[in-house]
């Protein structure tokens, strides 16, 4: 009897003695303000090497929204630290914020200075505006380099306040090569073709408008190239249905898989281009006509019968109504191998390509979908008009496959 009261008495003894040394208060099993400080701590850490690939422009998209992510967690824990609990750790977190915001400052001034990013802000833009389009020419260094289907950011902070705190995402349609003045610098020129929407694009073009030759100047700062654009030259057939501005879309494609196809350096051997115009009073048609046919030039091997048409060029126009769907269905029937079809049009058109192409999609088969602008889909409003197509930019095939460029 006397070992059974001693036994509880030792025990609360003993109990209250390692009171005192907690287990979860120990390294190994931390409170849950512990907890909460290396939550905090952890993400201001990650912060920095995610800034510095987000700015290094390594996976920008992914960087971007993860930075983002490990920001928002650093900014609760300390509000939640400075302001309900009033922790002693709060001067750490903050001496944590100041680095890393240090650590992107001198990143960002690093970076500026290796790219030298001024020099591009400190050149002119130009923007024209012209049958509901909007034009832009943009003058870059030589070391500038895109690949084909990449998208660009602009920043345009002399156009007003709302242009300064935007950075909207165009497609590069082109890409030339200028020498300014003999013995002068050479530069890059990229012209981006756009649809005038709501936001800056708008402002730009309606103050082209009432400019002299509808055309303005103004200094940009050009972010990126960014983005990973589908590979096409792993398919024997490419075919691109195109609609209006789609074809600026797909003009880079284009001209890439013309000068791997020369070098043969891809498997691509038939290249068609369906082009839809919907647009009311379309201008565009020589532009684009000495484009398509600047790039078909670049194929240097001569068909059997080369056939040129009245405008001298590789390309038929048919000035009348035709039906997409149907005249891509008898492309695809008379298409063996493997075979790609890129889209880049209104969802009505969408619609028919995907009816015509998914009976007969399987592994030599795949429908690509193009959106017109980075983060937008296209819209059947606004500059589209109802009715039939004006313009069928007619099929080309390359002439290493010994055929003629004849259309259809």
């Amino acid at each position: 009897s006397h070992l059974r009261a001693a036994l509880p008495s030792s025990w609360v003894r003993l109990r209250s003695k390692f009171s005192k040394y907690k287990p979860w208060s120990s390294p190994r099993h931390p409170t849950p303000e512990m907890a909460n400080n290396e939550q905090a701590g952890c993400s201001l850490v990650s912060i920095l090497p995610w800034t510095l690939a987000v700015i290094l422009r390594r996976w920008p998209q992914l960087g971007l929204k993860v930075h983002h992510m490990l920001a928002l967690i650093a900014t609760g824990a300390i509000f939640y630290h400075l302001i309900d609990r009033v922790s002693s750790y709060r001067w750490v977190l903050l001496g944590g914020i100041c680095a890393g915001c240090a650590w992107s400052a001198g990143t960002c001034l690093h970076t500026m200075w290796f790219h030298r990013s001024w020099r591009i802000t400190s050149r002119r833009s130009l923007a024209r505006s012209f049958n509901q389009l909007l034009w832009f020419d943009i003058a870059v260094p030589m070391e500038w380099e895109t690949q084909r289907g990449q998208y660009v950011q602009l920043w345009m902070p002399r156009l007003g306040v709302r242009s300064f705190l935007q950075l909207p995402s165009f497609y590069v349609a082109t890409v030339d090569t200028v020498q300014n003045a003999p013995g002068g610098q050479t530069t890059r020129i990229l012209r981006i073709v756009t649809r005038p929407r709501q936001g800056v694009t708008g402002r730009i073009a309606q103050a082209a408008d009432h400019a002299t030759y509808s055309t303005i100047h103004f200094p940009v700062c050009v972010l990126g190239p960014y983005g990973h654009p589908p590979s096409l030259g792993q398919y024997g057939t490419v075919v691109f249905v195109l609609e209006d501005v789609g074809l600026f879309r797909a003009l880079p494609f284009i001209r890439h898989l013309v000068q791997e196809s020369r070098s043969r350096k891809n498997t691509v051997r038939r290249l068609k281009v369906l082009w839809q115009v919907r647009l009311k009073n379309f201008n565009h048609s020589h532009w684009v006509g000495d484009e398509i046919s600047q790039i078909l030039e670049l194929d240097h091997t001569q068909p059997v019968d080369r056939i040129r048409y009245r405008n001298r060029t590789r390309l038929k126009y048919h000035f009348h109504a035709i039906n997409i769907a149907k005249e891509l269905a008898r492309l695809l029937d008379g298409t063996g191998g493997t075979t790609a079809i890129s889209v880049c049009a209104s969802n009505p058109l969408r619609a028919s390509v995907r009816r015509v192409v998914h009976p007969r999609t399987s592994g030599n088969c795949r429908l690509i979908d193009l959106d017109l602008e980075p983060c937008c889909k296209w819209a059947d409003g606004g500059p589209f008009v109802n009715g039939t197509s004006d313009t069928f930019a007619a099929p080309t095939e390359l002439s290493n496959t010994r055929r003629v460029f004849e259309p259809g």
